[in-house]
């Protein structure tokens, strides 16, 4: 990113990784994870926003002391608004702080729930979102099938598929829909404005279908 103006973790050279991860943190730099909720530092394998500090890291927004305070704080250490989690010593970046959907005060990454998803054969793409219902948000996917089994698989067996591979907080209370194509940029990025829009209009829907929690 700009604010940190070269780089701040790598994958060493001749060092063969396919997981997806972005390396460790470079010599002379730091990272620590951190739950906005609690304001604390989360557990290996936990997503947290990602803050890092180190020489390279800008001094600040120029002529802009209100931006800079915003997103680098007394100590050195600039948000960086990704959300990661590290395994290893490895950082993987999950998600954007923004996109995050909160469950009853847990985080959900939105990103996550998309890659589950894939791993059903009978789901050829995915989007997930965060949707209100009742005062609270809960997770929302909108799925395109693969074309045998359009006509064959439920949103509820995607809801049930999706609720037996990830923690509670973590279903599709806020339901599946079943699309031809997902919104997405040339660069292959999920057109996140347009699903929330989505959501935002099926909400109303949502309501009279799932039950307040008590």
């Amino acid at each position: 990113m700009t604010e940190v103006t070269c780089i701040g973790t790598m994958v060493p050279g001749k060092m063969e990784d396919r997981t997806g991860s972005v390396g460790y943190m470079m010599p002379n730099s730091e990272a620590k994870l951190i739950d906005e909720e609690e304001n604390e530092v989360v557990g290996e394998g936990e997503p947290g926003e990602l803050w890092v500090r180190g020489p390279q890291v800008m001094q600040g927004y120029w002529n802009n002391p209100d931006a800079t305070k915003e997103t680098k704080n007394e100590n050195g250490w600039l948000r960086t608004g990704d959300v990661a989690i590290v395994k290893k010593g490895m950082l993987t970046i999950v998600d954007r702080r923004k996109e995050l959907i909160k469950v009853n005060g847990l985080q959900v990454a939105p990103a996550e729930l998309e890659a589950t998803l894939l791993k059903n054969r009978v789901v050829a793409d995915a989007a997930v979102v965060g949707v209100v219902v009742h005062g609270e948000e809960v997770p929302r996917a909108y799925v395109v099938l693969q074309g045998f089994a359009v006509g064959k698989t439920s949103e509820v067996d995607i809801q049930s598929w999706v609720a037996d591979r990830v923690a509670k907080h973590k279903r599709l209370v806020g339901g599946v829909k079943f699309l031809e194509e997902i919104p997405k940029l040339a660069s292959g990025k999920i057109v996140g404005k347009v699903v929330k829009e989505w959501a935002q209009k099926d909400a109303l829907e949502l309501e009279g279908k799932v039950r307040a929690r008590m």
